[in-house]
């Protein structure tokens, strides 16, 4: 996508507010089907970007995807920790992502990952970031030309020299996550913000202008 296509980022500023107001990292959440977002994050990013994908074969195309730009990659899931850790190295995944962001790490989840429903945050990210403190930061992206394919996400590729609208909304704080009541609202919180970030980004493809203060993917932070 990065390399074809003309990348516009809108609130940005919310990135760099994050970047500087605590050592500690934080998260990164963008839906599954927009997971080709990756590398134009990394980009932007002045720390590690650590991306957590499934010990699946889709995880394995993923990362051959994103291979070469700089991310490193957490395999296994934080989705269903009542599935065994043999299946799924859930135990070990959220370790690592725990251990991420007390380095100070940007970590990147799909929410509705690994296997859906599409769009629908599973408890995981929730948890996550009830156990770290760490913000979650949403971002959707959508291109002017692009191709959906027929997966259970709804895959997005932008097409060659299409432009591209990424969207970041504020930072989600949580707090703490105890109760059921609690996961229920931290995922409704983040589909929400996820959702509008989405739809400002498809409002953006349609109208094909970029609003002032838009930031173009080529510059890199420093």
């Amino acid at each position: 996508m990065e390399r074809t296509s003309r990348i516009t980022i809108v609130g940005l500023e919310h990135l760099r507010e994050l970047e500087g107001a605590d050592p500690k990292g934080f998260i990164i959440a963008f839906w599954h089907s927009n997971i080709l977002l990756a590398p134009a994050l990394r980009n932007q990013l002045s720390r590690q970007m650590r991306m957590l994908v499934s010990t699946h074969r889709d995880g394995e195309i993923i990362v051959n995807a994103v291979a070469g730009f700089g991310i490193e990659f957490i395999r296994g899931s934080a989705a269903n920790q009542r599935k065994s850790d043999k299946e799924k190295g859930g135990a070990s995944a959220i370790a690592q992502m725990i251990g991420a962001i007390e380095a100070g790490d940007a970590v990147g989840v799909t929410p509705d990952g690994p296997r859906g429903p599409a769009r629908k945050p599973q408890a995981g990210v929730v948890r996550l970031a009830g156990m770290t403190g760490a913000p979650v930061l949403p971002f959707a992206w959508v291109a002017s030309r692009s191709r959906t394919l027929k997966t259970w996400d709804g895959f997005q590729l932008a097409l060659p020299f299409s432009s591209v609208y990424v969207v970041a909304k504020p930072a989600i704080r949580l707090g703490g996550v105890v109760s059921h009541d609690d996961v229920a609202r931290g995922k409704r919180l983040i589909e929400e913000a996820l959702n509008a970030a989405l739809a400002e980004a498809e409002l953006l493809a349609a109208d094909g202008r970029a609003p002032a203060g838009a930031t173009p993917a080529g510059a890199q932070a420093k």
